[in-house]
């Protein structure tokens, strides 16, 4: 379903979502694309948040609270050119960890489509289910259009959460 713009996914559609990952055998590569996700994102987090112990060293933290955005951005500049080595550690782990998170999400789209002629008549009608449309509408559509709808599913914040529930359940 269709909400504002974003994909909400029912507790209908979320069952039709994971019957269609369970017959396509994406379990394991899905949930090894959440936990290197996590783990970049974490990574990345960390140098932010050092980011923002040197902005709060260098105004203080009540002062840094009140900073607007474009101030936050000056002076980060200023620490970079003060701090070229923690710049250019700080640069090197956002482009490492964004070329690996596109690496990851790469890999598991081209994992679907390459297994989804195993469960055509069902994504059709999952699809279909989810944007208001007949299953014929989704097998005559462009590609791309069904690829772009098929990660928007994927990264809808109630497939999202129910992907990382289920990580921490496999633990």
């Amino acid at each position: 379903m269709i909400e504002n713009n974003e994909v909400k996914i029912t507790l209908g559609e979320g069952m039709e979502v994971l019957k269609i990952v369970n017959k396509l055998g994406l379990k394991d590569d899905i949930y090894n694309a959440i936990e290197t996700s996590i783990t970049l994102n974490n990574r990345k987090e960390s140098k932010f948040t050092d980011l923002r112990r040197l902005i709060i060293n260098e105004v203080g933290l009540e002062e840094y609270k009140n900073l607007s955005e474009d101030e936050k951005k000056e002076i980060t500049e200023k620490i970079f050119i003060e701090n070229k080595d923690f710049k250019e550690e700080f640069e090197k782990v956002n482009i490492e960890c964004n070329r690996e998170l596109a690496k990851v999400g790469f890999n598991v789209m081209y994992d679907l489509m390459t297994r989804l002629p195993q469960a055509e008549k069902e994504v059709y009608k999952c699809l279909a289910k989810i944007y208001g449309k007949t299953a014929k509408e989704i097998e005559l559509q462009e590609l791309d259009e069904t690829i772009e709808q098929i990660k928007k599913i994927g990264q809808s914040k109630t497939v999202m959460g129910l992907f990382k529930s289920a990580t921490r359940w496999k633990k």
